[in-house]
């Protein structure tokens, strides 16, 4: 079944919203690390503070980014609250992984790599299908629509 040309199948929309994602998160990165250093480095601000803003700011970069980029979405009440859910349940598993590689012996290497590896996939995951879901598709219309028979109550 043929798409119209203005519409990419499902199959390349996923992948542009991937490699999109996957560039957020290069970006956000970036916003992160450089916030880091102005808040601690310059300012002087403790680097637990800094971290905190930091993580804050680059939170409201990468949704608005990923809002409008990489899902090409607009920007609403409830994809924000879905999106800092999203964003805490992320440091919560953070947390975890680091607790779990300290109790077992493991490096902090270790649990930032698994980190690492796990979160952006989970993330891309929930954005995707929960956060900024792609409306429904519509059935294509069958025939002459006025040639349609007549319904009558």
């Amino acid at each position: 079944m043929a798409t119209p040309a203005s519409t990419p199948p499902r199959r390349s929309r996923l992948l542009r919203r991937a490699v999109r994602f996957a560039v957020v998160g290069a970006l956000t990165t970036a916003a992160y690390f450089l916030m880091v250093w102005v808040v601690s480095g310059v300012l002087g601000i403790n680097a637990i503070a800094g971290a905190a803003l930091a993580f804050a700011f680059a939170t409201i970069v990468s949704y608005v980014c990923n809002a409008r980029w990489s899902f090409e979405a607009g920007l609403s009440h409830l994809s924000a609250a879905r999106y800092g859910s999203v964003a805490v349940a992320g440091f919560l598993v953070n947390l975890g992984v680091a607790a779990g590689a300290a109790y077992w012996g493991y490096s902090y290497w270790s649990a930032s790599l698994a980190v690492l590896l796990i979160l952006p996939a989970l993330n891309f995951v929930a954005s995707h299908l929960w956060i900024f879901p792609e409306p429904p598709r519509r059935p294509a219309p069958t025939g002459n629509p006025e040639r349609a028979p007549c319904r009558t109550p």
